[in-house]
């Protein structure tokens, strides 16, 4: 039940960037080219990411080249 409540959990800009080691500028700039998605706006305007989605980037392997890409 545990992993269910924290897959469920929205990550804000700066959690996703954690996650991935990458910058949150870095995190911004992807969302408008489509290399990473935002699952919603939160009031205000901000991201917010699903943990399930940020982990399955995190775990990719990188090269020169995917990295760039993105997930």
């Amino acid at each position: 039940m545990q992993q269910a409540t924290e897959d469920a959990r929205f990550l804000t800009t700066g959690e996703a960037a954690r996650q991935l080691t990458i910058s949150r500028t870095t995190l911004r700039r992807a969302v408008p080219r489509g290399t990473i998605i935002p699952v919603m706006r939160a009031p205000g305007g901000f991201a917010r990411f699903v943990h399930a989605d940020i982990e399955t980037c995190a775990n990719r392997p990188r090269d020169g080249i995917s990295a760039r890409r993105g997930c």
